[in-house]
């Protein structure tokens, strides 16, 4: 009768124990970082290149897309990438009127979105603004809290 009351008791304890605690879930993939630029020169190549070492330090893959001087092209391809749920967005812009609209769109869809200036005339400065902003927009991502595939109700 006690190992019976006992084994009841301890049952008891086990399962509020279990049924109060979460899943800590530990995601480890790469975070996708879509990087748009409006057109290819020297600034954004030295831009391109910051984003490629900060990439190399973080664990995340970078998917460019260069809308090649139009800015209606970039919206487009950004747009894209938003919908392919890339973990987040870092937009080199020319236009902050053009662009305003990209980073509500970013947001509507849970995307972190980072706005780099495309008018900097120091390839030193862009190397960094660019390798700064995907550093923050990685950090973005991985302060979200991960959600569990699945939910046991034990």
């Amino acid at each position: 009768m006690l190992k019976r009351i006992l084994s009841i008791f301890l049952l008891a304890i086990f399962c509020s124990i279990t049924s109060a605690t979460e899943a800590i879930v530990v995601d480890k993939r790469p975070v996708l970082i879509g990087f748009s630029i409006l057109q290819e020169n020297d600034i954004t190549k030295a831009m391109l290149n910051g984003a490629k070492k900060a990439v190399g330090k973080l664990n995340a893959k970078l998917i460019v897309r260069d809308g090649r001087g139009d800015v209606d092209v970039q919206m487009a391809q950004i747009h894209d990438l938003i919908a392919q749920e890339t973990g987040c967005l870092v937009v080199v812009y020319d236009d902050i009127k053009a662009n305003g609209r990209i980073v509500e769109s970013g947001k509507n869809k849970g995307t972190p979105v980072v706005l780099v200036e495309g008018k900097v005339t120091d390839k030193k400065a862009a190397f960094d603004a660019a390798k700064n902003a995907v550093e923050e927009a990685y950090n973005k991502v991985r302060s979200k809290k991960v959600q569990p595939a699945f939910y046991s109700g034990y």
